[in-house]
């Protein structure tokens, strides 16, 4: 019992209570972000199920996600899926839904998680890896862009070595 109360008394090195007379510093503001349009060059103009709204290609997520506002009742399919967040451990259980999503690319229909409308992100549908390869597959339209944006060359310094070896 007297372990467990040192432990909960000790305080390490570098923790924030131990920290005095500093002055907090905001490097990054993300969550209070006011203005979405930093994104509008990864966005494209689309319609979900009928409503118009921005689609934002998402190159880290397998499923696409989208409100609940923009489905109706009977579109889910009574599947779910459990979604992970990359800076959260939990899980998230979410229902799926077919959705009919159309763009400059066509159109297409496939399913997204749908999550609560407190979730809005700014009216956007993330579109994500499956859904971008079915549509590039079927309709020929890629959500990347086509230019290389960082090549790295190798084999210089192997082929100088082998030069030098002669």
């Amino acid at each position: 019992m007297l372990s467990l109360q040192y432990a909960w008394t000790y305080k390490k090195a570098g923790c924030p209570k131990l920290i005095k007379n500093k002055t907090t510093e905001t490097l990054n503001n993300i969550e209070g972000n006011e203005n979405p349009d930093f994104l509008n060059s990864y966005t494209t103009k689309g319609s979900v199920n009928g409503h118009e709204i921005d689609i934002l290609r998402d190159t880290g997520a397998t499923i696409d996600l989208v409100c609940a506002k923009y489905i109706n009742p009977s579109s889910f399919s009574g599947e779910n899926v459990w979604v992970k967040q990359p800076l959260s451990p939990e899980l998230v259980c979410l229902p799926l839904a077919v959705v009919e999503i159309s763009g400059n690319f066509g159109t297409v229909q496939t399913k997204a998680a749908v999550c609560g409308n407190h979730l809005n992100q700014h009216g956007r549908y993330l579109l994500g890896n499956k859904t971008a390869e079915l549509i590039k597959g079927n309709l020929g339209y890629n959500f990347l862009p086509v230019e290389i944006l960082n090549a790295v060359k190798q084999g210089l310094k192997s082929k100088r070595l082998e030069k030098k070896g002669e």
